[in-house]
């Protein structure tokens, strides 16, 4: 006799047996949360490497060896440490909510006028574009050649992938990584050690002056800060906010003291102003070329017939100096045609100049029509010259 079949409910309670035995028998997989906690956004400002090195995309400075952990460390970093989040202004968003919108706002900020690749740098393409571009600025390299198309193809031959960077870029994102990053290795070098702060004065090739600020520590020269002078002149009196903001920037350094030109560039009221604020500072002034001028000087004083040779040699130099025709005379059997007389104020310079071209100026010089000039003080000038040269 043919048995019955199972009803539809004597289906599903044997379907509801197998699922549990078969439950109960093999762990259920995990599934991937789809709520929790969000990732902190302050992780798109960094590198994270097979190692578990964290590096700064901004100021390229390793901030620790955890990977992905110790998100605490890293914001500190950002808010404490890191150059080149205030000199970008571009400093990690809060936590919460508001980290989404403000993370949006930065990203928006730093690429509202130029729409191109991304900023981060960290990247195996970034991280190229950063160590040519360093090269360029090393050398000196114009921005626009980077675009040439012979360039790019031989850098595809050693890698592929390579992408170069833009003149954009070299101007504005590479070039203030790049400054923030020496800057912050220049911090760290003095960092707790005994320096002195150096301060030089010199002319643009505009004719203004610059005054550049640097540091000595333990036989190395580190370069600081520059300004430029809104007059056209150099060795202007420094003020001591000038000089405190550069030692307040280098507050880590133990300065002990400040090397200057001469005396004047610090005043007495503002070098009484920096010893108050910084009680072991000490000032030295005078370079290699000062002192010498300050000996001759002195020794001129003493021995009136070499005040005499000092005076003639610069009415000679003076003459020469911007006289186009004179010194094609004196530079007519060199190739190089951009060869200047130096100005009188450059004694070492002068005599160097007078020893090199002794013979022809002589030659110049012993010329009669050489005394022949446009008004009456240029004759006489060059009247006493004559008579210098040709003298016993």
């Amino acid at each position: 006799m043919a048995s019955e079949a199972p009803s539809a409910m004597e289906l599903y309670d044997v379907a509801d047996e197998l699922k549990a035995a078969t439950s109960a028998s093999e762990p259920l997989p995990k599934k991937r949360r789809g709520s929790g906690r969000k990732r902190d956004p302050v992780w798109e400002f960094t590198t994270v490497f097979a190692d578990k090195r964290v590096e700064c995309n901004r100021c390229g400075a390793l901030i620790h060896r955890y990977g992905v952990a110790k998100v605490e460390r890293v914001r500190y970093h950002f808010e404490r440490k890191c150059p080149g989040v205030q000199a970008q202004v571009a400093t990690p968003p809060p936590r919460g909510d508001e980290a989404g919108a403000t993370a949006e706002t930065v990203v928006m900020e730093e690429t509202k006028h130029h729409k191109g690749p991304s900023t981060s740098y960290g990247s195996k393409s970034g991280t190229f574009k950063r160590k040519l571009a360093l090269w360029l600025y090393a050398t000196g390299q114009p921005f626009d050649g980077v675009g040439n198309e012979l360039l790019l193809n031989a850098v595809r031959v050693l890698r592929s992938d390579a992408v170069l960077p833009s003149k954009h870029e070299l101007e504005n994102e590479l070039l203030n990584l790049e400054a923030s990053a020496i800057t912050s290795k220049v911090t760290k070098a003095l960092s707790g050690k005994k320096c002195c702060l150096t301060v030089e004065n010199w002319v643009d090739a505009g004719g203004c002056g610059v005054t550049t600020y640097g540091a000595f520590c333990e036989g190395t020269s580190y370069y600081l800060a520059s300004k430029t002078a809104t007059s056209k002149k150099s060795g202007e009196e420094l003020s001591f906010d000038e000089v405190d903001a550069v030692l307040t920037k280098e507050k880590k350094a133990e300065v002990y003291g400040i090397v200057t030109p001469t005396l004047s560039v610090l005043s007495k009221f503002t070098r009484d102003q920096i010893q108050k604020k910084y009680p072991r500072c000490m000032f030295f002034h005078g370079c290699v070329s000062n002192a010498l001028t300050l000996l001759l000087n002195d020794v001129c004083s003493i021995l009136p017939w070499l005040e005499k040779v000092k005076s003639s040699v610069g009415d000679l130099i003076q003459v020469f100096h911007g006289n186009h025709k004179l010194q094609t005379l004196v530079f007519a059997g060199e190739n190089n045609t951009t060869t200047e007389f130096p100005d009188s104020s450059s004694i070492c310079a002068s005599l160097e100049m007078l020893l090199k071209y002794e013979k022809v100026l002589y030659t110049i010089v012993a010329r009669r029509d050489f005394v022949d000039a446009s008004t009456p003080a240029d004759q006489e000038k060059r009247k006493l010259v004559q008579d210098f040269v040709l003298g016993e």
